[in-house]
């Protein structure tokens, strides 16, 4: 059976595209100099070792796209992906893709490195960048000004579509540098279930073994990690119990997030800064902060939270979690994903409420979806239109989902008389409108596949659309923990997200040259943190602590942050 299933797409935008061609503008890539190290030249000599050369197919002259990507290891082939194929066909384009390291970092110095040497540079550069770096390349030219090309809705067709009307003010403020322009198209989902991520979750057979309810305060949830040390609540007649694990640097399983906001707003995001009537002011000097410390600090002293939770990753916390016989009471959590796939072991973890702390305080993380930058078009493409064009394509409603799942009708659907037995992602939401992830076949995402990108481009999904979307699960009382934990989470996470929170800082240059110099203000916070926490500093050394911050310019540095926060929130 083929792997690929051939689409009529929308020919219409491929005639009206031939017709542009035809004036002959000349196409990006397809006259460039082949310089020896050249990123450009290095696609076009690739490119010749694997295809023919692009020939006319009737609807005008396939021109030819340098697209610079990260390696993905679940993405077999971009230059095969029936993703790819797809594109080129409905768009008339022959696409070559120069592959950057893997991993974020490798793949920025590479940039980096070709911008530095004056390299030619591929068309596009289809990869994150920080605000830093994409502020200081727009500035030296490194990249084309898009905002004509987003005006104009014979060019941005897919984006200009009433498909997202409801949220376009966002997405553009989302993208808008400091200099008021866009150099960039997005990536954008929104997704309010994951926009308060940092959740607890508690081993709910533990609480009817021991007849406890789940914890509404922090004495409660102390109470409750005490009879899990205590009381066996495993049942294996064994003082293997640990009450509270968590891990760093995954999704949402940082344990001091979700209980320092029992105390006071706490978003590591936003650089832990709380806002009130539009001012700044940084969490993590008040005496709520250390009041914070002190509780989560006596948690570990007295044996209720591992010491551990500050060490190990998150493929070490899910060893733990997913074992047959459960040894762990609470963790943190962003999603179901921690507990593996064994119905058992998912159904046995409760979503936890947050807490309310002894001065009354119930807040959660919250940092609101935002598109992110992704595809710039360099400065040496020859046919930026063409190349905003491409971008555009992935906008289209099929193209999302298929971006996303793989192909219609085969890793996902929209057929009405399917969707109807499926449960949303939102209970109010029913009936689904589609589905996907496991219709019909295995879950292609996070594996190795050659159907899609792994969202390595350009998407987006309105939010009107991903409510409806459903994870193919059919109604069944039996896996409601899984089915409707995001509901649940709307009901008692969304509902905390304080009145006031930062989106984004946007920094002009100069900004961003003088934030260099307190780069390392965060990270003292989160080190004296963890130290503090775990008994490594004592918090007799509070003053000290304070002392230091002051020391580092932390006065200046929220001034600058300020700055950045009043313009990203500028109407």
């Amino acid at each position: 059976m083929k792997r690929r299933i051939m689409r009529t797409g929308k020919k219409w935008l491929v005639c009206m595209l031939s017709t542009i061609l035809a004036c002959g503008a000349m196409g990006c890539g397809s006259t460039k100099e082949a310089a020896d190290q050249s990123p450009a030249a290095s696609a076009q000599a690739d490119s010749s070792a694997t295809s023919s050369s692009n020939e006319d197919n009737g609807d005008g002259e396939t021109r030819t796209l340098s697209i610079a990507i990260p390696q993905n290891a679940n993405v077999e082939d971009y230059e095969t992906n029936d993703l790819t194929k797809w594109l080129e066909e409905e768009m008339n384009v022959d696409l070559e893709f120069v592959l950057l390291p893997a991993t974020s970092e490798d793949a920025n110095t590479k940039v980096s490195l070709w911008v530095s040497s004056n390299a030619e540079l591929p068309d596009v550069l289809c990869m994150s960048l920080s605000d830093t770096v994409a502020q200081d390349y727009a500035s030296k030219g490194i990249f084309v000004d898009l905002t004509d090309y987003y005006a104009d809705p014979e060019i941005a067709v897919n984006i200009g579509s009433s498909r997202f009307d409801e949220e376009r003010d966002t997405i553009m403020n989302s993208i808008r540098f400091a200099d008021g322009k866009y150099y960039s198209l997005f990536a954008y989902n929104p997704f309010p279930w994951n926009e308060a991520s940092y959740r607890a979750w508690v081993n709910q057979e533990w609480l009817d073994n021991l007849g406890v309810e789940a914890p509404k305060t922090t004495d409660e949830f102390r109470e409750m990690l005490e009879a899990f040390k205590n009381s066996d609540p495993n049942g294996n007649g064994k003082s293997d119990e640990i009450p509270m694990m968590s891990a760093k640097g995954g999704y949402g399983i940082d344990p001091t997030t979700f209980l320092m906001n029992a105390f006071i707003q706490t978003t590591p995001g936003a650089d832990y800064m709380v806002v009130e009537n539009g001012k700044l002011s940084p969490a993590f000097t008040t005496d709520q902060w250390k009041a914070g410390l002190t509780y989560i600090h006596d948690l570990v002293q007295d044996g209720l939270l591992s010491p551990l939770s500050f060490t190990q990753d998150s493929t070490q916390l899910k060893t733990q979690l997913t074992a047959a016989e459960a040894v762990v009471g609470v963790t943190c959590a962003g999603s179901t994903s921690m507990f593996g796939s064994e119905p058992e072991v998912v159904g046995r973890m409760a979503l936890l409420e947050p807490l309310t702390g002894p001065e009354g305080v119930c807040s959660v993380s919250y940092r609101p979806s935002t598109a992110g930058c992704i595809w710039y078009i360099t400065k040496d493409c020859e046919d930026p239109e063409l190349a905003f064009r491409v971008g555009d394509w992935f906008f289209g409603e099929e193209q999302s989902w298929t971006a996303r799942y793989g192909q219609k009708d085969v890793h996902w659907t929209d057929d009405p008389e399917i969707t109807k037995d499926y449960l949303p992602m939102f209970e109010q939401y029913s009936p689904a409108k589609y589905v996907g992830t496991i219709y019909g076949s295995t879950d292609i995402w996070g594996q190795p596949q050659n159907e899609h990108w792994q969202g390595s481009h350009p998407y987006s999904t309105p939010l009107s659309e991903a409510l409806y979307q459903s994870f193919a699960y059919k109604e069944d009382p039996d896996l409601d923990s899984k089915t409707n934990y995001n509901t649940t989470h709307l009901d008692i996470y969304y509902n905390k997200i304080p009145d006031e929170y930062v989106t984004k800082f946007l920094h002009t240059d100069e900004e961003l040259d003088k934030l260099t110099d307190y780069s390392d203000m965060i990270e003292y916070v989160t080190s004296s943190m963890a130290e503090f926490i775990t008994g490594n500093r004592s918090l007799d050394e509070w003053d000290s602590y304070l002392q230091t911050l002051d020391e580092m310019g932390l006065n200046e540095y929220v001034a600058l942050r300020q700055s950045g926060f009043d313009r990203a929130n500028a109407e």
